[in-house]
């Protein structure tokens, strides 16, 4: 420390005078000097002998109060405020330099002294100052002041900090990776090298030019490359960092070599030097080389493997192969890259489980125990799916985990499988189906189908509901949660909105009806409390119909997400095949139940057909015995001549009675054959029911019964029907009427149902009589042919049991009904409706009895005889081969005034015929018996016929059906007459076609 006496040296004494002068507390600063210490943040202080601030610059003020101690800034700091050099270093002053900064401050010496600090500002960067202390005396060379100059060096410090750690660092990087530094000095053109590389390349010299330096040190193929960085980074300033083969030891070996440059610039700006690094590289050159070898190894296995194969940086794809492409539909990597596992799948699973849940927990699971494979449902990009296996495993890489993995195709594979697999459950369900089939009912049957399905084709539960008066309700169930409450009740015409599932749907549109994903899909709330408390994620429901059908409905539940389309075909062909085996089962059955009621038919009918032999037997040897017994007593001649009258009317009656036996079984098969066709033509009520009335006359005077034939409504003067069907029914049931009576009356009671404006109406025909009655058990099989109410009542009043099964088919080919009511011994009403049409013309018949009485008197008043001498002076040819038939119908034709040439056959017939047209004198009329020897009476009339033969030819034959008569017909015959052949029939029949001039029937 210098002494007191000391003298200043003279830029001390004018720094001192400076400051004493111009400060705030001893002297006034100039404001010059002031804003130079502001602006340049070089601050001054004062304080005292007990390190009191006196007074400091505007700066340190607002630094100290602000910074140091959150305060407002103030424009000076003052002993009064108290601050003190103890209050700074407690405040700001790092801790390991307080020892340094109060020696600082306590020194007593009278030199100037010099230190750096570091201030710590609360929640700021360290504040580094450079500062200058110096003591003031008084007169008495007393201490009294101190008085500082600092400044703010930290920005210098921390440059100077940063460029000794780059130093630092560019050392050791250049000592660690053996850097070589160059320079090509511009203005000089020499090119300077390291003493390192320049030994190491075993040259003699240590400058070069640019040209002879890349002659000396690069491989020629390098020479440009190296000539092009130097003036691109010259002209352009373009960096130089390119790889270069360098020569070394003597030109012997080369080297792998990077070079680094940069350009220096002179003060003007214009480029001064090119300094730079040499970086021997061949070690680095050969590794990335074995490495480039490995992984285009490695790439050529990752490009040409035929699994897809990506890499997995956490949850998304980082890179994949072109087969990953090919695999997804996707024309380049960036369609895969940055997607995530989910988003190339389907939204679930097979399980049901969201498909990101799954992809998570297989990584998770990849972490911890290794490498996963687990199937998977991919989607492509274009959103169609398929079946895959994905080997995912976790490998490291440069420190950081990934994943790789391995997708596989196994879409053909699986469907092989899932087909082999439902084949053979579909294979066990029939078996199991066929194996009871004609041992156990139907329910049992659908019951051990139900089962079999649930059990074999995966669903967790199934149920099959019956349907019955427009409601189908769970009846069947199956599977392992029998215990999910199903609908109760299912409206097959609507569907209700707490139904849970549209078997509905199923049943109106006739296919399945598929729900999948229930649980997750919105569109499916209504139906997911449901799902979730079975378990279940998808379900399917089937329609069940049985030849066409509806018998029911089948709803299966499955815990996978959808039900698949395989499967729906499989189920399809299980539920056709149950409802063929149920079909058979029901023909087997109905088929014994057939052969059982056609047995017990068979019997009946045997039962009933011997019955009706043995009463045909008995009706027909019957009147033949009064036949045959009134014929001999007839020929006897002893027999007295007032007999002959009676057995005359005995015989004529019997026959009659045969004739009508054997017209009611001709009539019978004809209908059974459906050979009988309806004729329908206009038909007055009134003249008709006075036939029938005539027809009865004579039989209910006999009986003494009382017969009324009666109208209790207007009725249509004419009807359309077939008046000659109708009046056999009549017949039939008049008939029956007046034979069951003995006594009391017989009424036909005519009426109208529907009133004159209506179009349509019904002729009602009521036949009342009084006689036996039918008993409640007979009325059920009163129309069934071959009966009649009991065996006593034919062996009482005879008949073939067949008039009313005759009667009753009859009225419905006219469109009408027949019914009866009836008490046993109480009489009968067989009632006859037959629908009618009218119109606004048709005349009404106000009392249709009087016209029925006035018809009848008239046809009573009628000669029976006019018809005797109607066939005088006509030519008849009667072809005719029973002798018998001969001589009836030639007595009966001559006796009407008729000559008659007889011929034997249809040979002859056609001579007679033929020779007689060709002599100008044919016949009137030809009767030609159809089955004849020589030639029939068909290809007679054909071969007439052919001969332009135009009179009229009427068909004789014994032969009744209707097919009968279209044959004569078509052969050309003009009419139709069946054996036997009354008198009285056989002259209208010529009365009625003698003027006919063409065949109206040939062909």
């Amino acid at each position: 420390m210098q002494s007191q006496n000391e003298e200043h040296p003279e830029w001390r004494k004018l720094y001192y005078d400076e400051i004493i002068h111009i400060h705030p507390v001893s002297c006034n600063f100039s404001g010059q000097v002031h804003q130079i210490f502001e602006v340049c943040k070089v601050f001054f202080y004062v304080f005292d002998i007990e390190t009191r601030i006196l007074s400091c610059s505007n700066w340190l003020g607002n630094f100290i109060k602000t910074t140091l101690h959150s305060q407002l800034p103030g424009e000076k700091v003052s002993a009064e405020e108290g601050f003190t050099l103890k209050t700074i270093l407690e405040t700001g002053v790092a801790a390991d330099e307080h020892s340094a900064f109060l020696d600082f401050i306590n020194s007593d010496t009278d030199q100037m002294k010099h230190g750096c600090f570091t201030v710590n500002p609360s929640g700021e960067l360290p504040v580094t100052f450079s500062v200058l202390s110096f003591p003031v005396f008084d007169a008495n060379r007393k201490l009294i002041q101190r008085v500082g100059i600092a400044q703010d060096i930290t920005e210098k410090r921390r440059s100077e900090e940063s460029l000794r750690k780059h130093e630092m660092a560019l050392e050791q990087l250049i000592e660690k990776w053996h850097f070589d530094i160059w320079q090509y000095d511009l203005q000089t053109s020499v090119f300077t090298v390291s003493e390192e590389r320049h030994c190491s390349a075993g040259y003699e010299e240590h400058e070069y030019s640019l040209i002879g330096a890349l002659k000396k040190i690069c491989t020629p193929e390098d020479r440009e490359k190296g000539h092009r960085a130097f003036c691109e980074l010259i002209h352009e300033g373009k960096p130089m960092d390119i790889h270069m083969k360098i020569f070394r030891n003597g030109r012997k070996d080369i080297s792998y070599t990077q070079v680094i440059g940069g350009l220096e610039r002179d003060k003007a700006g214009n480029p001064k030097r090119v300094v730079g690094l040499l970086r021997d590289r061949t070690e680095d050159h050969l590794r990335d080389q074995t490495i480039q070898q490995s992984e285009t190894r490695y790439r050529a296995i990752f490009e040409h493997s035929g699994d897809a194969i990506a890499i997995m940086e956490g949850e998304t794809f980082a890179e994949c192969n072109s087969q990953m492409l090919k695999l997804f539909g996707a024309e380049c990597q960036e369609q895969i890259i940055g997607k995530t596992p989910w988003d190339l799948a389907t939204e679930t699973q097979q399980n049901g489980i969201p498909s990101r849940v799954v992809a998570n927990r297989m990584i998770l699971e990849s972490q911890k125990n290794g490498t996963q494979s687990f199937e998977w449902i991919s989607r492509r990009l274009d959103g169609t799916t398929f079946y895959s296996n994905v080997c995912l495993t976790q490998i490291s890489c440069e420190g950081e985990k990934i994943h790789i993995a391995l997708i596989r195709d196994i879409t053909a594979q699986k469907l092989a499988a899932e087909s082999v697999y439902y084949h053979q459950a579909y294979l066990h369900v029939l078996a199991e189906i066929r194996k009871y089939v004609y041992g156990l009912s139907e329910p049992d049957i659908i019951s051990i189908f139900l089962e079999n399905i649930t059990a074999h084709f995966g669903f967790s539960k199934g149920w099959y509901g019956e349907f019955s008066n427009g409601v189908i309700g769970p009846s069947l169930h199956a599977g392992v949660s029998k215990n999910v409450t199903d609908v109760k009740n299912v409206v097959v015409n609507s569907l209700p909105p707490e139904c849970p599932f549209p078997l509905v749907r199923a049943i109106l549109w006739k296919k399945p009806c598929s729900l999948g994903k229930i649980q997750t899909n919105p569109e499916f709330v209504p139906w997911q409390e449901f799902a979730k408390k079975g378990n279940f994620h998808s379900t399917i429901t089937f329609g069940f119909q049985v030849s066409g059908r509806l018998e029911g409905g089948f709803v299966f539940y499955s815990q996978e997400a959808i039900v698949r389309k395989n499967v729906t075909e499989y189920l399809l062909t299980c539920l056709n095949e149950l409802a063929r085996i149920l079909s058979e089962k029901r023909l087997w059955e109905e088929q014994r139940r057939a052969l059982r009621f056609a047995k017990e038919k068979a019997e009946q009918a045997a039962q009933t057909k011997s019955n009706f032999l043995a009463n045909m037997s008995h009706e027909i040897r019957t009147p033949m015995t009064a036949i045959l017994g009134y014929t001999e007593m007839l020929i006897d001649k002893r027999t007295a001549p007032d007999k002959y009258d009676d057995a005359l009317k005995v015989i004529k009656n019997n026959t009659e009675f045969l004739l009508h036996i054997l017209n009611d079984i001709l009539d019978y098969s004809k209908i059974e054959a459906g050979m009988v066709k309806i004729d329908l033509q206009r038909c007055r009520i009134d003249e008709f029911m006075a036939r029938i009335a005539s027809l009865f006359h004579v039989k209910t005077q006999e009986k003494n019964l009382d017969f009324k034939i009666r109208s209790t409504t207007p009725l249509p003067e004419e009807i359309v029907t077939d008046p000659l069907r109708l009046q056999q029914i009549f017949l039939n049931l008049v008939g029956n009427a007046i034979k069951f009576t003995s006594k009391g009356s017989v009424e036909v009671v005519i009426s109208w149902e529907g009133s004159k404006e209506e179009e349509f109406g019904q002729l009602h025909v009521d036949i009342t009589d009084t006689g036996i009655g039918i008993s409640e058990n007979a009325l059920d099989s009163i129309f069934s042919p071959f009966e009649q109410g009991d065996n006593s009542r034919t062996r009482i009043y005879g008949g073939t049991g067949l008039g009313l099964a005759i009667s009753q088919r009859l009225v419905k080919l006219l469109g009408g009904e027949l019914t009866v009511t009836s008490q046993s011994g109480q009489g009968s009403t067989f009632t006859v409706t037959l629908p009618q049409l009218v119109s606004a013309n048709t005349r009404w018949e106000k009392d249709m009895n009087l016209a029925i009485v006035r018809t009848h008197e008239k046809e009573n008043h009628t000669d029976t005889h006019h018809k005797q001498e109607e066939l005088h002076g006509k030519r008849i040819l009667l072809a005719e081969d029973g002798k018998d038939n001969q001589r009836l119908f030639t007595m009966i034709l001559e006796k009407a005034g008729a000559s008659v040439l007889v011929a034997n056959n249809g040979q002859e017939a056609f001579d007679f015929a033929f020779q007689a047209m060709q002599e100008g004198r044919p016949f009137d009329i030809i009767l030609m018996d159809m089955q004849m020897p020589v030639m029939d009476g068909y290809t007679a009339t054909v071969h007439l016929r052919q001969r332009h033969y135009i009179k009229p030819i009427v068909a004789l034959t014994a032969h009744a059906m209707s097919v009968e008569r279209t044959k004569c017909l078509a052969a050309g015959c003009n009419d139709f007459i069946t054996k036997p052949i009354l008198r009285d029939a056989l002259i209208d029949a010529v009365l009625n076609n003698i003027d006919v001039d063409e065949p109206v029937g040939y062909l």
